[in-house]
């Protein structure tokens, strides 16, 4: 490796060092910012970061699962972009930063997994350098700020409850129970949708698998979000879920009529499975404008 395949650790490192000390506001922002850039980058430039980042050639598959991977940044970082004020509070803030620390320890875990036991071959070093080390230090910022923070959210703040709520527990039970199977079998799933593809590699079964470590964070946060008693927390959560789904839901379609990889039927499996959760979301947010009916 060259000296500037270092360089972006090393800005992020200086980035973590600068902002992780300087209160949960100035580390929220940063992690918005850090994270969306980065799923910006997935989403639009996505040949760019498998080029530098993984062995052999890059295909219509692996540029599928990453874009669709970005998908899941952009929903969790809805909360955040819009609420960040009040996000601030304990009882709002616990519940972000805990769902961030579950999410981001269970990719550390996928990325140990892929290096060591699944040999690592079809990653280059610049991914041990980049992803797994930037990842720690985005695992370790939010542990940072979690451990400080004496309310976590969730039922230690109880009012009464709406029909928000019951969206929000089927929201929980849904992504939850979709991140558990994607990130359990991979490869399963793969050979399921994408029969026509003869061959997995590392990059498939890793990118799917931080599909499912988002998704399991996020319906965390689902659950801690029923005990708060802000309802615009509620309201935005659901629309991240909303935005989560359209983005996927453009990135399958745009697959599906500019590249001939992905037939309308693959189209169709490939949504189908998330649909169940965005109706859901979407009858809650609409349902949360009504504050005066409880259940």
């Amino acid at each position: 490796m060259e000296f500037k395949d270092y360089i972006p650790a090393c800005v992020s490192l200086i980035v973590f060092g600068a902002t992780v000390f300087n209160g949960r506001k100035v580390w929220m922002i940063t992690d918005l910012v850090a994270t969306t850039v980065f799923a910006c980058v997935k989403l639009f430039l996505p040949r760019i970061l498998l080029e530098s980042q993984t062995n052999g050639d890059i295909g219509d598959f692996q540029i599928l699962l990453t874009q669709a991977y970005s998908s899941t940044i952009f929903g969790s970082n809805v909360l955040i972009a819009l609420l960040g004020r009040s996000c601030e509070e304990e009882g709002m803030s616990g519940g972000f930063l805990l769902s961030r620390v579950i999410a981001t320890s269970l990719q550390l875990i996928c990325k140990l997994y892929i290096h060591t036991i699944f040999g690592g071959h079809d990653f280059k070093e610049q991914h041990l350098y980049f992803a797994f080390f930037t990842t720690l230090l985005w695992m370790l910022g939010n542990l940072w700020h979690l451990v400080g923070t004496k309310n976590w959210g969730g039922h230690s703040e109880k009012g009464p409850p709406t029909t928000t709520d019951h969206h929000l527990r089927l929201d929980f039970l849904l992504v939850f129970l979709t991140g558990i199977v994607i990130l359990a079998f991979p490869d399963a799933i793969l050979r399921l949708l994408f029969p026509n593809v003869q061959h997995l590699n590392g990059v498939h079964i890793h990118t799917v698998r931080l599909m499912g470590t988002m998704d399991i964070g996020s319906a965390l946060l689902s659950l801690t979000a029923i005990g708060v008693q802000q309802p615009d927390f509620k309201k935005v959560h659901l629309l991240g879920r909303i935005v989560e789904f359209c983005i996927y839901l453009c990135v399958v379609m745009w697959h599906c009529t500019m590249t001939k990889f992905l037939g309308f039927t693959q189209g169709i499996c490939l949504v189908l499975p998330f649909s169940f959760a965005a109706v859901n979301a979407f009858l809650g947010f609409i349902k949360s404008f009504n504050k005066t009916k409880y259940v």
